[in-house]
Parts: structure tokens; C-alpha cells; sequence
């Protein structure tokens, strides 16, 4: 039972360790016990004493008053982060001391657990210059969080410093994937009803030109009367609450972009903040006000300074209108305003692609798992070697092979019959990628991208991050060419701004071909990197919001038509 509360950290949390860097707070040790009627409980020792944990098929975390003893937590199964019982195995009903083992195997990211196997954890003998024998020395790559990680930490610090009128030191931000991540904190200023808070963004031993910027994000609130404790009881989820929710406005502030072309994930005119930074702003704020233990006393407080009036900031950038949940117990006239900005952002800028893909002013605000991966090629070709090994091993004949976790289950959904030891994360690394393949002698290799790898991939490139890659829509103009688009659409795809700017438009013209035309191309550049006649290879080219847009394979295999943009990808 116990060892269900860590089923579900997934990939993110590997190779790295947890006792670096940003995880460095969360590696504490911390007491699990099981409670008279099954539920498991968290042992606060005066921490953490806000709420219960309960684990069922998931764990929640309380907000605790010391964020510094914040552990690492899941709420869904991915993966296995195994862990070793220091104490023992101790009867049911008492309380367990678990600390995270601090083996790890790089090349496949997974922890050992000799100790929650009943045996001690073996020691690797070192020689005196300091290498275990056999091993090459190699300093573990430290993680870091994202800009859109660092922004929410902000905003949640200083809206705890509002509701309680304390500033934290660190706060426990709830990560897209179900856990959470503590982040140090520092609060530059305290107003009325107001908040200015500062993270350091961490981007651990990746090579980010963000890594050390300083992420603020100011904090106002303001509704337009007191709560009356039944209006807060209302407000609580009652059977007769019929309230509007309240609502957040994102501003961009001094080092924040703005969106002025298309072909972004952003709409034009908004500030740089992408989705998933923007879900979890929302949330964190969410969680902030349910778990404030003064909140009911806060809004029905009709004397107390907090009720004078506050004057607003104007926001520098442009805003967007973000809406809580309304079961938020708030008055539904609340509006949290939260400006962000970063220190020198817009200089920062300047080093990234921001100014040719339409980003003025400033940053983005990114993140889609709210981690940053370290950049290390060779550790990340060892990953994907052992996980086409344990593919073989487990009798896959088929291998799929993705650039992200979305590509990689879409392909899943649509694939539901392969083994999910058949599906492999390979990033990049296109051309390595394809000739392990080739060289391990699977039978069928299918790839699953979306439209930005799959024009690098037609265009021959080994590797494709954009680093190294730039994006050469020519390609497109090319493939169009050979399917007989029109010179006028093909002119408007020269003078696209994004890969994903010039598949709308081949969408909107209904030139379905040119799509096809790009994926047989990137085919084609597959096999030259396989260099045999196996494995059989395929590809599967889905759009943004999970269309699939083209199903094809190589000549002697099926081919699905090209879509209309209806087949959407099943959801479970």
C-alpha cells in the first residue's frame, strides 16, 4: 500500500536526482502512517497540519506552513519512482519514515529499490580517483522549472501574503502533472490589498537564456462588496448557489512579450503567456484561496483596512480575462489582477527566436510540464537506446517513435493495441533515433509528430531542435510544387510566420496533398537514415488540437487518406 503513494512521478523526474537543485527541498525525509480507517495520513510534526492526505488512487497535498519539508507528490499512475524504507517494515497503524533512494540508473532513469525489496541498498565501491569501477564519472544533470513555473510561484506567494498578511519564504506550486514543486519566494513589496513577488527562475544545467532571470508578478485584489457570511456559505457550494465565478486578468509588465503575428498557440494581441502557464496560474490560485484558513473572515470583513479602496495599477502590456472555478468560495465580483514582468526581458529576448516568430517586448511565459530537462545529448541517446532495448525485450516488433509526450499519446489513443513498452520518447534525435531502430531490427518503426518536426524531418535534418535547426518553410513550397498547389498558395506559405502558421493556411485552401506531400518526404528521409529494407516505416502527422491530418506509409504498405481536419483522435 504504501509504495502506491509514489506510483506516478513520471519521465520528468528522471535522470535527474531529487536531492539536486530545485528538488533539492523536496528530498526530505517525511513520515506516511495509515490511519484507524485506512486513509494515509502525512505525520505534520507541526509543519503541515492543515489538512489530511488521503490516498485512494491518488494523493492531494495540503498547503503547508513551512514549504522548506515540501515533498515531491503524485496524483495520477505514469511511471514508478521506487523508494526504500529506511526503518523497517513497521506493523499497521505506525508510522514509517521513507526517504527517496538516491541510486539511479542513467541510461534508463530508474530508481532502485533493493531496500523495499527487504534488502540493503548495495554500495558502489569507488577507486581512488574518485570513479566507480567500470563507470565513467558523470556529474547528474540538475532539472529546473520553467518560466510559467516561476510566474505562478510569484503570483501564489503574493497572494498568500495578501489573504494572510505574512510572506512565505517558499511556495508549493501544483505542476500540470498532478504534483507539486517547491519554489523559494521573495516578497519586494506589501500594499493595500497588493503583493509584488520575485522568483529566480532555476533552469537547473540546461543551457536557457531565462536561467537566473527574475520572474515578478504583482498582485491586486479587488471585488465590489464585502461577503455576508451566508453569501460565503453560498459561495461554499451550497445546493442553491447560483454565482458567476470570478475572474483573473493576466497583464504583461516590463519584460513580457506580445503576440503580433499568427501561427502561435497565443491569439494576437495577448500577452506571451502560453496555455499551460496560464492553467496553471489559475489553479495555484484556485488552491490558494480554498486552502487560506482565514478566507471566510477575509471577504465578510466590513471595518478591517483591507476594505478601503485600492487604486490600481495600469498594466503596462495588453491583458486577457482568465475565470476561476465558480465552487471558489469568493464573491463573484472578485478580480485578482496579476501583472507579470521579468528583469531585462526584453534584452533577454533578443537571444531567442521571439523577434522572428512575432514576440515583441519581451519573453514568453513557457512551460508545458513546468520543468525544464537538462540538455545533454549523450545521456539522452543512452535513454532512448535502453527504452528501444526493453522494447525488444518485451517482444515488440512494432516501435513508436514520438518527439514529446502529446505526439506520443495521441499516438497511443490511435495505436491502442501496441504494448506501452513500444511507444519511445526520442526528442530530436531524429537520424540516431531511426538507425537504432533500423540496427535492432524491429519490424515496423512509426513515427508520430506534428507538423513542425515533420517539415524538419522532410527537410534531411539529423537533429531538429531549434537550436540547431532552423525552420525552412521552402521545403513546404517545394512539396507543394510537386503536389500542384497553386502559386498563389504557395506564395502565401513562403510568407508564413511558423510551420503551424503555413498548415492553417494549406487547412483553410483544402491542399490536403501538400500535407501528404510533406509527410511521403519526411518518409523518405526516414528510410535514408535506416538504410535497409526494414523496418517498414510509417508516419502519423497530427495537428495541434489532435487531428490526424495524414496517415501514410511507405509504397507497399496501406495508406490512409488525407482528413478533412474531422478525424479527431479518440479520446479515452
Amino acid at each position: 500500500m504504501y509504495r502506491q503513494i509514489y506510483d506516478g512521478i513520471n519521465e520528468f523526474l528522471k535522470p535527474a536526482s531529487l536531492d539536486h537543485g530545485p528538488f533539492q527541498a523536496n528530498a526530505r525525509h517525511f513520515k506516511v502512517s495509515e490511519g484507524l480507517n485506512g486513509e494515509m495520513r502525512l505525520n505534520d510534526a507541526g509543519k503541515m497540519a492543515r489538512e489530511e492526505w488521503l490516498a485512494s488512487a491518488s494523493i492531494r497535498t495540503s498547503q503547508g506552513l513551512d514549504e522548506r519539508e515540501f515533498v515531491v507528490m503524485p496524483n495520477h499512475a505514469h511511471g514508478n519512482l521506487d523508494c526504500e524504507y529506511r526503518r523497517g517494515d513497521p506493523p499497521v497503524g505506525a508510522t514509517r519514515r521513507v526517504g527517496a533512494t538516491r541510486r539511479v540508473a542513467p541510461t534508463l532513469g530508474i530508481r532502485k529499490h533493493e531496500a523495499a525489496k527487504g534488502k540493503e541498498p548495495k554500495k558502489v565501491q569507488k577507486r581512488s580517483g574518485g570513479e566507480a569501477p567500470g563507470r565513467t564519472a558523470r556529474r547528474r544533470l540538475r532539472k529546473g522549472f520553467s518560466t510559467g513555473t516561476a510566474m505562478t510561484a510569484a503570483a501564489r506567494a503574493a497572494l498568500r501574503t495578501i489573504l494572510s498578511g505574512s510572506a512565505p519564504s517558499w511556495v508549493a506550486v501544483r505542476l500540470p502533472l498532478g504534483y507539486y514543486l517547491a519554489v523559494p519566494a521573495t516578497l519586494e513589496f506589501r500594499g493595500n490589498l497588493a503583493a509584488r513577488a520575485v522568483v529566480i527562475k532555476d533552469a537547473g544545467d540546461d543551457p536557457d537564456v531565462t536561467d537566473k532571470a527574475a520572474v515578478a508578478v504583482h498582485v491586486t485584489m479587488t471585488w465590489a462588496n464585502p461577503m455576508s457570511p451566508a453569501g460565503y456559505e453560498r459561495a461554499r457550494g451550497g445546493p442553491t448557489a447560483q454565482m458567476p465565478s470570478a475572474t483573473v486578468v493576466l497583464a504583461a509588465g516590463l519584460g513580457v512579450g506580445v503576440v503580433t503575428k499568427p501561427g502561435l498557440p497565443v491569439p494576437v494581441g495577448e500577452p506571451a503567456v502560453n496555455p499551460t502557464p496560464r492553467a496553471m496560474l489559475v489553479q495555484n490560485l484556485e488552491e490558494e484561496l480554498e486552502q487560506s484558513p482565514n478566507l471566510k473572515g477575509f471577504f465578510s470583513c466590513k471595518t478591517c483596512a483591507y476594505c478601503a479602496p485600492v487604486e490600481l495599477r495600469k498594466p503596462t502590456g495588453p491583458t486577457v480575462r482568465l475565470s476561476l472555478r465558480p465552487s471558489v468560495p469568493v464573491p463573484p465580483s472578485l478580480t485578482i489582477h496579476a501583472e507579470v514582468s521579468v528583469a531585462q526581458g526584453e534584452h533577454l529576448a533578443r537571444r531567442t527566436l521571439n523577434p522572428r516568430l512575432g514576440i515583441v517586448g519581451g519573453l514568453s511565459i513557457l512551460g508545458t510540464t513546468g520543468l525544464v530537462k537538462p540538455v545533454s545529448h549523450e545521456a539522452y541517446e543512452e535513454t532512448i537506446v535502453s527504452a528501444l532495448n526493453v522494447a525488444k525485450a518485451a517482444g515488440c516488433n512494432t516501435v513508436v517513435l514520438s518527439t514529446g509526450g502529446k505526439s506520443e499519446k495521441l499516438a497511443q489513443r490511435l495505436l491502442a493495441q501496441e504494448p506501452l513498452e513500444a511507444f519511445v520518447q526520442i526528442a530530436d534525435f531524429f537520424a540516431f533515433a531511426v538507425r537504432q531502430v533500423a540496427r535492432m531490427g524491429f519490424a515496423h518503426l512509426v513515427h508520430s509528430v506534428f507538423i513542425g518536426k515533420a517539415v524538419k524531418m522532410a527537410s534531411g535534418l539529423a537533429y531538429t531542435h531549434a537550436h540547431k535547426a532552423a525552420m525552412d518553410l521552402k521545403v513546404l513550397v517545394r512539396c507543394g510544387e510537386r503536389a500542384g498547389a497553386p502559386e498563389d498558395l504557395l506564395d502565401q506559405v513562403s510568407r508564413a510566420n511558423t510551420a503551424r502558421h503555413a498548415l492553417q493556411i494549406l487547412i483553410n485552401a483544402k491542399a490536403h496533398a501538400v500535407v501528404q506531400e510533406v509527410a511521403h518526404e519526411a518518409l523518405r528521409h526516414s528510410r535514408r537514415f535506416a538504410g535497409s529494407e526494414r523496418p517498414r516505416i510509417r508516419l502519423l502527422l497530427f495537428n495541434d488540437d489532435g487531428t490526424l491530418l495524414t496517415d501514410v506509409t511507405e509504397p507497399g504498405g496501406v495508406e490512409a487518406p488525407a482528413t478533412d481536419g474531422a478525424n479527431h483522435v479518440p479520446k479515452p
